[in-house]
């Protein structure tokens, strides 16, 4: 249920900067935020979603060794996956109930005042009053008798997707060893083999429950080599090449289409929906690591790595024309609909530096204290396709990957002595592209980031072989996590700041005990 402010909030002064990326905002009298009499009952939306699956899996590993001899071991496996799953929905909305109202009309537990706000950390009000979800849960029917809607006993869940996924991948692998100028070069090489067989059925809702069936099938080999070498005792080198798949999500290839009206009057509507016909992202991953063991529990590491990234699943947006949809509130037919799509290859390259040490010379109630801690420094490329209405492609930009920052490390204090496990450990990144904001038919908006960091504490006592106790505290300094527009060279953090989220400080206390 929405609500909508009476004609006595006609006024609002905003700051959308007031400092740190925090906007200010206020209405000609806020103390009217919490009088359920000054807000009028709007729009109403009733949905309900049922998702179902299942998965039988079963695997069989063999493998010989040999003591001498080029060949050290074979090894070999299958693994066999069924998968199933479903999903069922039922939607109905209103734009008004049929006798207008306040929330107050609606009686004294209608409504809910919240308070305390982002805890009095920004110039904003901290109290307001809306429907209370407790008691739409309790009064649902009575709800849906004010918009003349269909009450429980007239509801029911329309299926909407199901998928049957059989799953099957063997693989062969060898290790082998052999001396070079007296040290043992140590390889490893196999290869997997993945075939994928998927049997779809879409019921489209808006369409008389008309079916749709789609049957795919795919297979790969994806071979994996690893070389290890000891130059010197303590100073060690490795390589290695391997090849992944990346399965679509379940949402990404589910068709259902999730609709929202003209709400602004735009001349159409918006919605989401999957692709079936989705494929794996494929990756090519290659990584050379020196590490070199200057005492038995300290170590320096370096570590280079590529990734070669096809078929990554980015969203493009097509106008299409959807009757029947039933929605009352802005009433269209006509929608700009988003879904995923393999369009995108991209490139993710950098260098990782690692420092292990734990110092062999403390005294006894300091021994085992040291620090484990990493550098990242990261470039990715990957292109992001342009579109028409009609969905064609017109055209690419560039941007970074998702999700990953150009500059990260962790430093953790460690100590383990005894009973006795602790882990301080600060972590920070560099600002970087979330998401692309949903766009139509534009130059994509890219949605940034803020630096991040988070402070955590982890505590743990084993009391004995069996029974441990655990003390977690996240967030100890309560970072927060804000966003802001960036495309190209236009924007930043100081006057495009989007959002400001405060994260938690959570603790947690856990008893762990081990069954013999």
């Amino acid at each position: 249920m929405r609500t909508e402010r009476t004609s006595t909030q006609n006024s609002i002064n905003v700051d959308f900067n007031a400092g740190g990326g925090i906007p200010s905002f206020h209405f000609n009298d806020d103390s009217v935020l919490t009088n359920p009499a000054l807000w009028n009952v709007a729009q109403f939306y009733d949905n309900a979603n049922r998702d179902k699956g299942s998965a039988i899996t079963g695997t069989l590993d063999g493998y010989y060794t040999w003591d001498e001899g080029f060949i050290r071991q074979i090894k070999a496996g299958i693994r066999i996956d069924q998968r199933k799953a479903s999903t069922s929905v039922r939607t109905q909305d209103a734009g008004a109930p049929r006798v207008r109202t306040t929330l107050a009309g609606l009686g004294a537990d209608a409504a809910f005042t919240n308070k305390d706000f982002y805890q009095g950390g920004a110039d904003v009000p901290t109290s307001w009053t809306l429907p209370s979800g407790y008691w739409l849960h309790d009064n649902a029917d009575a709800v849906r008798g004010l918009y003349g809607l269909k009450t429980s006993d007239q509801l029911s869940l329309q299926r909407v997707f199901n998928i049957d996924e059989s799953t099957i991948a063997a693989y062969l692998q060898a290790d082998g060893e052999v001396s070079i100028f007296g040290r043992p070069l140590k390889l490893q090489g196999g290869v997997r083999y993945v075939t994928v067989d998927t049997d779809y059925n879409f019921f489209d809702r808006y369409n008389n429950g008309a079916q749709t069936s789609v049957s795919r099938g795919s297979d790969k080999f994806l071979p994996s080599f690893t070389a290890r070498y000891e130059i010197f005792d303590n100073l060690r080198v490795r390589f290695n090449y391997g090849e992944t798949l990346r399965r679509p999500n379940f949402t990404d290839i589910n068709p259902n289409y999730n609709l929202v009206g003209d709400l602004t009057n735009l001349g159409y509507g918006s919605g989401s929906a999957g692709t079936a016909n989705l494929d794996p992202t494929h990756s090519k991953n290659i990584d050379v690591a020196l590490e070199w063991y200057f005492e038995r529990n300290s170590a320096i590491t370096a570590t280079a790595f590529r990734r070669k990234i096809s078929g990554l699943v980015v969203p493009l947006t097509v106008q299409e024309f959807i009757p029947n949809n039933g929605i009352v509130a802005g009433a269209t037919n006509n929608f700009a609909i988003t879904r995923p799509v393999n369009a995108s290859d991209g490139v993710l390259k950098g260098i990782e530096l690692g420092l292990t040490y734990f110092p062999s010379y403390l005294p006894s109630v300091l021994n085992g204290l040291g620090f484990v801690g990493s550098v990242t420094i990261l470039d990715s490329k990957q292109n992001i396709p342009q579109s028409d209405s009609a969905g064609n492609i017109t055209g690419q930009s560039t941007s970074s990957f998702f999700g990953v920052s150009d500059l990260s490390y962790n430093a953790t204090l460690a100590y383990d002595n005894g009973p006795i496990g602790a882990r301080l450990s600060y972590i920070w990144r560099k600002e970087f592209l979330a998401n692309n904001e949903a766009r139509l038919f534009a130059n994509p908006i890219g949605v940034w980031r803020n630096p991040e960091k988070s402070l955590d504490l982890q505590l743990t006592w084993n009391v004995n072989d069996r029974l441990g106790v655990t003390f977690d505290a996240v967030n100890l300094t309560k970072s927060k996590q804000q966003t802001y527009y960036k495309f190209e060279d236009v924007g930043g953090p100081e006057q495009f700041n989007l959002g400001t989220t405060m994260l938690s400080r959570t603790f947690a206390l856990g008893v762990r005990y081990t069954f013999k």
